[in-house]
């Protein structure tokens, strides 16, 4: 539980890789003024097990069910552009293999910076098809408002930005009763062999969104 809202100003987070049951209830908190940076080792952004990860408050792993409730974020910052192939970013959670459940979480008055894959509230909703698993995401009362996203041009890789979900790659992911309301997207936006768009809600989709 998170008793009391803190300003974490000043301080650096690195996302924390859960792989079990776990929930963090704000109990209407607010966490001010926290800087989200990725895990890094040897000069690689790393996840659960090894995998690729980004900047967020939690990195959502494979058999995991992560329930973040009644908490918000004011003035966070999300800084992922180290790793131009894997350099994804979100104020709340990270590259969803598991069970994702976001229920009165908030982002408002905050900075996300990334090169692909980079939302308010999740950056990247898997399909892992090294072992059959997918992303389960439900997002029920939520919102992101006054944020501002921005990336930086990488060939082949810039893009898929949502004020919501960046990418959704697999899985289900439902989203109710959820706002996105005066957020700045500044953007370069790779178009090719897999064109990676900008929406107001969910940035790019190929799993099931609803």
């Amino acid at each position: 539980n998170i008793n009391g809202s803190f300003d974490m100003n000043g301080m650096t987070f690195t996302t924390l890789c859960i792989n079990e049951e776990v929930t963090i209830n704000g109990n209407e908190n607010t966490i001010s003024n926290l800087t989200l940076k990725a895990p890094v080792v040897n000069g690689n952004i790393i996840g659960h097990n090894g995998g690729a990860g980004g900047a967020a408050f939690v990195n959502v792993a494979t058999g995991s069910k992560v329930t973040v409730k009644d908490l918000t974020f004011s003035g966070a910052t999300a800084i992922d552009q180290e790793d131009t192939d894997n350099a994804k970013a979100a104020i709340v959670a990270d590259n969803v293999e598991g069970v994702l459940i976001l229920d009165n979480v908030h982002v408002t008055n905050s900075t996300v910076k990334g090169i692909y894959a980079m939302g308010g509230l999740v950056n990247d909703v898997q399909c892992n098809n090294l072992n059959g698993t997918s992303g389960d995401v439900t997002i029920t009362n939520c919102s992101v408002t006054k944020t501002t996203f921005s990336n930086i041009e990488v060939a082949n890789e810039s893009g898929c930005i949502g004020s919501i979900i960046g990418r959704v790659a697999g899985g289900h992911t439902t989203i109710d009763k959820t706002k996105a309301e005066d957020n700045v997207i500044e953007a370069y936006v790779c178009r090719g062999n897999q064109e990676r768009t900008v929406g107001d809600y969910v940035g790019n989709y190929v799993g099931q969104v609803s």
